[in-house]
């Protein structure tokens, strides 16, 4: 038998509400064994009362994870974010046991879809693959713990920081020190301000913070009268970074 990789082997950077990247192992493996499929924004992707019995690989786009209580009429209490590069439906590959969830393409989206019957089969056979998606699990883990801890021990103000510091994040806009790439700079707002890769629906934003829609709503107009974000010709959001330092530190730190 192989001895397993060092832990190092499965380091990324761990942020809120957003998982991290598969590591290339995974994504070649899932993309020649899926079928790939297209959606257009505001398309569901599974609903609640369908099984949660496949794995989707997020090629481009934006897929919300909505967490589903059928006491409450199905409505969706929260979301996690899924961006390109990542992977859904790691819950209960092995298991199986029902975990409702409710996916929604938040943009126009590519994926990549494989049950977790052949996903099962395979890991019987193939000890890398195995260790890589239980190093990868873990990880997801870690970033529903954290996003966890946001929303249970912060106001309002700094979650939705944070959530400006992990969209920026996840597709390197910035880095953990709040560097801006180049090529996401504006020569017209400033060099402090850098653009969302993505632009979410409000109601979206709303659900991932877990703020009522008054609250969201007087958070978002007072970040706007303050220019902490822009919008440009396009309707593209540009965020003020040097309004995230303390949440960049604070994901740095954990």
């Amino acid at each position: 038998m192989q001895n397993p990789p060092p832990p190092h082997a499965y380091s990324s950077m761990v942020i809120p509400w957003i998982v991290p990247r598969v590591p290339p192992c995974i994504e070649n493996w899932i993309r020649a064994k899926s079928q790939r499929r297209s959606y257009k924004a505001r398309d569901v992707l599974l609903n609640e009362t369908q099984p949660y019995d496949r794995l989707f690989f997020i090629s481009s786009g934006v897929v919300a994870q909505g967490v589903v209580d059928a006491s409450l009429y199905t409505k969706p209490l929260a979301i996690n974010l899924f961006t390109g590069g990542r992977l859904m439906g790691t819950l209960n590959i092995i298991t199986a046991v029902p975990s409702p969830r409710k996916l929604i393409a938040l943009t126009d989206v590519e994926v990549y879809i494989c049950s977790h019957r052949l996903v099962r089969e395979e890991l019987l056979t193939d000890l890398d693959l195995t260790l890589a998606l239980m190093g990868y699990c873990e990880l997801s883990a870690k970033s529903e713990l954290i996003g966890m801890e946001v929303l249970f021990s912060m106001e309002p103000q700094k979650r939705l920081e944070i959530l400006f510091s992990v969209l920026l994040l996840s597709d390197g806009t910035v880095d953990l020190n709040g560097r801006i790439c180049s090529e996401n700079r504006s020569a017209a707002l400033g060099e402090t301000y850098a653009k969302l890769p993505y632009t979410l629906p409000r109601e979206a934003m709303r659900s991932v913070l877990y703020l009522s829609k008054s609250s969201f709503d007087r958070l978002l107009c007072d970040w706007s009268h303050s220019k902490g974000f822009v919008r440009d010709a396009e309707g593209d959001m540009w965020v003020d970074v040097e309004r995230l330092t303390n949440a960049l530190k604070w994901i740095r730190e954990h």
